[in-house]
């Protein structure tokens, strides 16, 4: 994915974005599970409610990070696209600049 060589990232992003919702959408059903679990219950000794807080607080941690990973991995698919759309932007911006060396003599 990191070589010198321009390559079309597209499908390991893409596939990379498929681990991500399939990660998103196992974690986020079970967000408010687990913060109804951190409150207290009638019946449920007190000792074991910092437990499951810190488990809801770990959940929280992980929703938030699955999320950003999302927008960042839809941020570069759009940029890829974009760039899949206009290949030859690169080219057109280096064709404005001087060639490199000693310019010819005018005669």
């Amino acid at each position: 994915m990191f070589s010198a060589e321009r390559e079309n990232f597209t499908e390991p992003v893409c596939s990379l974005k498929r681990g991500v919702l399939e990660f998103r959408d196992a974690v986020q059903p079970l967000v408010p599970v687990v913060q109804d679990f951190a409150g207290p219950h009638a019946g449920w000794p007190e000792e074991i409610l910092p437990h499951f807080r810190d488990v809801a607080d770990h959940m929280h941690r992980i929703d938030t990070e699955v999320r950003s990973l999302d927008e960042l991995l839809n941020s570069a698919l759009r940029r890829l696209r974009h760039h899949d759309c206009h290949p030859r932007s690169d080219e057109r911006h280096r064709s404005l600049q001087p060639p490199p060396g000693p310019a010819p003599p005018i005669r």
